[in-house]
């Protein structure tokens, strides 16, 4: 089966989306590999998830706090503050960044759930996300159990 993967967003904000709907999702610590949830720790959830969703899948070196200005590279990416936050805990380290599959795998199987409740139907949904009938079709049974 291909991976599903969210659609991009009209606005373009697809990492917003992730990050809002993982957060919201039940148990999302238990979704995070040891290294996330060990970073969660240091500088909170909503942080660390927002390093997977801006930069799952690559390896991050964090600047010391005296070099996390406004114009660092990091801080484009997940927010000035952020980055002040992330170097005060981690400054000098290398992360290694992981995908967060189980995450973005959880939230798209939200997202095709609630649409299914909304009436969509299994060919509808297979269009949209990407998959097959059958995918779908296993995706929700998944979900019922």
């Amino acid at each position: 089966m291909k991976a599903l993967a969210l659609p991009p967003t009209a606005d373009g904000h697809a990492v917003e989306v992730l990050l809002a709907e993982a957060a919201a999702l039940p148990g999302v610590s238990d979704l995070l590999p040891r290294s996330v949830r060990d970073l969660a720790r240091d500088v909170g959830l909503p942080l660390a998830l927002r390093l997977v969703a801006a930069c799952g899948g690559t390896t991050v070196y964090v600047p010391r706090p005296a070099n996390a200005g406004p114009d660092h590279p990091l801080a484009e990416r997940i927010g000035f503050r952020n980055l002040a936050a992330l170097a005060s805990a981690r400054g000098g380290e290398t992360l290694d960044i992981p995908l967060g599959a189980a995450i973005r795998r959880a939230v798209v199987r939200r997202r095709i759930a609630e649409e299914a409740a909304r009436g969509a139907t299994a060919t509808e949904l297979a269009e949209r996300w990407g998959c097959s009938r059958s995918s779908i079709h296993r995706i929700l049974s998944g979900l019922s159990r």
